[in-house]
């Protein structure tokens, strides 16, 4: 299978409309590991406070204290990086499940308020982009055929994409006038399935790695 195209696989149910299975990773983006990782450091620069021995902070100029506070909260951040390889690699193996994989988070940025770390999630998230999303999911709508979305995605990553589709489909039923109940944001993502106005059925299957 072509790893940018949609590939007609299977006719379903005994009709007529064929099958296609798409990677799901092939129309999201992808923001850099090293933005990421500098929105971390961006959160340990603003709430850490053992960045610098306390001795040594007052006689340090403004000028230099900023910026090696910067270079510090980078460098911190990515030995964590470094540090948690092997979790990351779980995570996204389905090795470990999300609770897990956030409670490791928050224990290193323990630091953090507990209003603030739900922003551990939110930029573990903006990992993945969606600004092309809609564009490309209108493309497989009109070709009018099941739509297998298949991923080895993590959780978090796939509940993201998942509430997209989900909001973006409730969106193209009030614009049609579609009577019918929209789809529950809170439902399991693992295997979800939708019928739009386009006749169009969509399946989201998540297969992991183990």
């Amino acid at each position: 299978m072509k790893p940018n195209h949609a590939q007609e696989t299977m006719t379903h149910d005994n009709s007529d409309k064929p099958v296609y299975i798409v990677n799901l990773s092939t129309i999201h983006g992808l923001l850099s590991s090293s933005e990421v990782l500098n929105k971390f450091a961006m959160l340990y620069y603003d709430y850490a406070k053992n960045w610098l021995p306390a001795w040594l902070s007052p006689w340090l100029p403004a000028q230099l204290t900023t910026w090696s506070r910067n270079k510090y909260s980078q460098a911190w951040v990515r030995y964590n990086y470094l540090s948690m390889t092997g979790s990351l690699n779980d995570y996204n193996l389905g090795k470990i499940n999300t609770e897990t994989f956030v409670n490791q988070l928050q224990t290193i940025f323990s630091f953090l308020p507990l209003e603030k770390r739900s922003e551990l999630v939110e930029i573990w998230n903006s990992l993945v982009i969606l600004d092309e999303f809609a564009k490309k999911l209108k493309y497989l709508i009109s070709q009018e055929a099941v739509i297998c979305f298949v991923s080895n995605t993590n959780e978090l990553h796939y509940q993201k994409i998942q509430k997209y589709i989900d909001r973006w489909l409730n969106t193209k039923k009030i614009q049609q006038g579609n009577d019918e109940p929209a789809m529950n944001p809170q439902k399991k993502p693992a295997i979800g399935k939708n019928k739009s106005k386009e006749n169009t059925d969509f399946k989201f299957v998540e297969i992991l790695d183990r």
